[in-house]
C-alpha cells in the first residue's frame, strides 16, 4: 500500500512539472471559478502571481463576443463528459487588452468535483500574419483587377489558371471565356507583325515553359477563330518554378494593347513613306546637318554637290560645300533659325561642288530634332540659271536705257555736226594748201564723231538684218586687211590660221566685219610693245569657232564678267560702246562670245556661229 502512494504521488508530482512547465496557458476551472492556473497562464493574462488569477470568475477573462459560445461548450462537456476540438477565441488580460488564443477543453475531476481543463496557446503572431497576409491578398487581387493592361497566368501545359479583367477588355472576351472549363485552347492564333501564323509550337507562352527562359517585348496579333479580326498585343511572358533547378510550372504574360497605336504606327510609316518619296524626289536640295555635320541629304542634293550617291556625303562638313567668304555668314543665319525656333528667311551664297564647281545657292533653315539631337533642316535651290537671267536682264535694262539716252544725245549732235562738215568742206576750198591740213585733221575727227553716233544709233534701234550665205574666211581676210599698215607700225604680226573646207555661215557680213573689227583694234591698243596676234577659224560640229588671242596686258578676272555692258571699258580713253555692240552682234546672229584672260599675259575672245 506504500509503494502505492508512493508510485501514485511520483506520478502526480510528474504531472505536476509537466502542467506548470507547459508553454500553453492550462487553466482548470469547476462551478465557474477559476481553481488552478499554471505560470504560463499567469503570463498571458499579465497578472502577478497564480493567487491573484485562482478564485477568479472564469467566464471574466472571456471576451464578451467568445462568451455564450464558451459557456455552451462548458455545459456540453459537463453533461456529455466528452472533450471538445479546437476553436479560436479572446482572453481579456488584466490590463483589459485581448489576446487571440486558440483552446481546446476536456472534462476533467478536481477534488472529487467535475470540472473542465482549458488549454490555451497565445496565437497573436499567426493571427497578426494571416491578417496581413488577407491584407495583402487583398491588395494583390486589387492590383490584379486594377491593372488596365492584360495578366494571364498558364501551368505546365498551356492552360489558363488566372486572367484578370483587363486581359478580357484587350481580348475583347468574357472572363467565363478565358477561364476552365469554357476555354478552348485551340480557339486563339497568334500572328507576326508581317500577318502569318505562328505555328503552334513557337507560340511565345510554349517557347517559355519549354525552355526557362523569359521572353520581353513581344510584338504578336490575337485573334479568336470567331473574331474577325486581330487585336495587337506587346507581352512578355515570365516562367516561374516549383524548385529552383526544376522545369517550369507555369508561365505569366503581361500584355499591353498595342492596337490603336500599331494602326497608328502602320499610317505613320505610310505618311512617312510618302514624305520620303517626296524629299527623294524633289528637285531642290533637303539635306539635315547636326553640329555641321551631314546627317542626311536626299538624291537631288547629292547630285548638286556633285556626288553620285547621298551616303559619299553623309558625315562630311558642311562648310566643305560653302565658299570661304560665305561659311560664317551662313552658319551665323542657321545658328539664329536654331535660337530663335522659326523658319528662317532665305539666305543666298556660292555653294562649292566635289569637282570643285561654283554654283548660286539659295536656302532656309528649319530647326527640327533629328535622332535626338537639335538640327537644322535647310532646303536649298540652285539659282545659278536665274541669276544669269537676272544678269541678262539687268543688261538689257541697262542697255535700253543706254539707247534710249543715245538716240537723244545722237539727234541732238547730229545735226550741228552735218552743219560743222559743211563749212569745213567749204573752207577746205578756200584755205592754202598750209592750212588745209588742219581742215583735213577736223573732218576726220568729224568721221569719228559720225560714227560714233552710228554705234549709238544701233543701240536704240538696230538695223534690219539681211542675213546670207558667206564665207567666214574671205570677211575675216578683208577685215585683217584694213589692219596691215597699222600693225607694222606698231610692231604687231596678225597670224591667221584656218581650218580647209570651212562651211558658209548664215550671217551679216557687214555686222561681223564690224565684230572683228572692235576685236582686232583692241588686241593691237592691248599690246603697247608689239607681239603677235592669233586668228584661229575652226570648224565644229555645231558650227563655226573664231579665236582672236593678244599678248596684251590681259584683263582682271573680276572685270570679265562685265565686258559688254553699256559704258563699260577697261581702256583710259574707251568708251564701253564697241564691245557692247559686238555682243548684241553676235547674240542676234544666236552666237555666243566667251573671254578668258589672264593678267600681263594676254586675253582670248572667242566667237561661236552656228551654222
Amino acid at each position: 500500500m506504500e509503494y502505492f502512494n508512493q508510485e501514485m504521488y511520483e506520478e502526480l508530482e510528474l504531472y505536476r512539472r509537466i502542467v506548470e512547465s507547459s508553454a500553453e496557458t492550462i487553466i482548470i476551472h469547476c462551478d465557474e471559478k477559476i481553481v488552478y492556473i499554471n505560470q504560463a497562464g499567469v503570463q498571458l493574462l499579465g497578472a502577478f502571481s497564480k493567487e491573484e488569477v485562482i478564485g477568479k470568475p472564469m467566464f471574466d477573462i472571456v471576451a464578451e463576443e467568445f462568451e455564450q459560445r464558451a459557456r455552451e461548450r462548458f455545459r456540453y462537456i459537463l453533461k456529455e463528459n466528452n472533450p471538445v476540438g479546437l476553436i479560436d477565441g479572446k482572453v481579456i488580460r488584466f490590463d483589459g487588452t485581448l489576446v487571440d488564443v486558440e483552446v481546446s477543453s476536456t472534462p476533467v475531476f478536481y477534488n472529487g468535483k467535475p470540472a473542465v481543463q482549458v488549454v490555451c496557446r497565445d496565437i497573436t503572431m499567426r493571427k497578426t500574419m494571416e491578417q496581413k497576409l488577407k491584407e495583402s491578398e487583398q491588395r494583390y487581387q486589387s492590383l490584379y483587377n486594377a491593372i488596365t493592361g492584360g495578366i494571364i497566368v498558364r501551368d505546365s501545359k498551356g492552360l489558363i489558371l488566372h486572367v484578370n479583367e483587363g486581359a478580357c477588355d484587350i481580348l475583347g472576351v468574357k472572363r467565363e471565356e478565358l477561364e476552365p472549363p469554357h476555354l478552348e485552347q485551340c480557339a486563339w492564333e497568334f500572328i507576326e507583325r508581317d500577318g502569318t501564323v505562328i505555328p503552334d509550337e513557337q507560340i511565345p507562352f510554349h517557347v517559355a515553359l519549354r525552355t526557362g527562359k523569359p521572353i520581353r517585348s513581344f510584338v504578336t496579333g490575337v485573334r479568336g477563330l470567331d473574331q474577325s479580326s486581330h487585336r495587337w498585343i506587346l507581352a512578355n511572358y515570365e516562367p516561374f518554378f516549383s524548385t529552383p533547378n526544376g522545369p517550369p510550372t507555369g508561365v505569366v504574360s503581361t500584355f499591353l494593347d498595342m492596337h490603336e497605336l500599331k494602326q497608328t504606327q502602320e499610317k505613320l510609316e505610310e505618311s512617312e513613306e510618302r514624305y520620303r518619296l517626296l524629299i527623294a524626289n524633289l528637285p531642290d536640295k533637303v539635306a539635315i546637318s547636326t553640329d555641321g555635320v551631314f546627317t542626311f541629304i536626299n538624291k537631288a542634293g547629292a547630285s548638286m554637290l556633285g556626288a553620285d550617291e547621298p551616303k559619299e556625303l553623309i558625315g562630311k562638313r558642311t562648310s566643305l560645300f560653302i565658299e570661304k567668304n560665305d561659311r560664317d555668314n551662313l552658319r551665323m543665319f542657321e545658328e539664329k533659325a536654331q535660337r530663335e525656333k522659326q523658319v528662317s528667311g532665305l539666305f543666298e551664297y556660292k555653294a562649292l561642288t566635289l569637282d570643285n564647281k561654283i554654283m548660286d545657292m539659295e536656302t532656309i533653315f528649319i530647326p527640327i530634332t533629328y535622332k535626338g539631337k537639335p538640327s537644322a533642316l535647310g532646303v536649298s535651290r540652285n539659282i545659278t540659271e536665274r541669276k544669269k537671267m537676272e544678269e541678262v536682264f539687268r543688261k538689257a535694262d541697262t542697255l535700253s536705257i543706254a539707247g534710249n539716252l543715245a538716240a537723244g544725245v545722237a539727234h541732238e549732235v547730229r545735226n550741228p555736226l552735218t552743219v560743222i562738215r559743211g563749212f569745213m568742206q567749204l573752207f577746205n576750198e578756200q584755205v592754202d594748201d598750209r592750212n588745209k591740213e588742219f581742215i583735213k585733221l577736223i573732218l576726220e575727227e568729224v568721221e569719228r564723231i559720225e560714227l560714233i553716233i552710228n554705234e549709238f544709233l544701233m543701240l536704240h534701234k538696230p538695223q534690219t538684218n539681211t542675213f546670207k550665205k558667206n564665207n567666214i574666211e574671205t570677211i575675216m581676210q578683208n577685215t585683217v586687211a584694213l589692219f596691215d599698215t597699222q600693225a607694222i607700225m606698231k610692231n604687231i604680226e596678225i597670224k591667221i590660221d584656218y581650218d580647209s573646207d570651212l562651211p558658209l555661215i548664215n550671217c551679216e557680213e557687214n555686222q561681223l566685219k564690224q565684230v572683228f573689227i572692235n576685236l582686232l583694234k583692241n588686241a593691237m591698243e592691248a599690246m603697247f610693245e608689239g607681239g603677235v596676234i592669233n586668228v584661229q577659224i575652226k570648224q565644229d560640229k555645231e558650227g563655226i569657232l573664231i579665236r582672236v588671242t593678244d599678248q596684251g596686258c590681259g584683263i582682271p578676272p573680276e572685270k570679265i564678267k562685265k565686258l559688254g555692258e553699256p559704258f563699260y571699258t577697261t581702256k583710259e580713253k574707251g568708251t564701253g560702246l564697241g564691245l557692247m555692240v559686238s555682243y548684241n552682234i553676235i547674240k542676234n546672229h544666236n552666237g555666243k562670245i566667251n573671254v578668258t584672260s589672264t593678267p600681263e599675259q594676254g586675253t582670248s575672245f572667242e566667237i561661236f556661229l552656228p551654222k
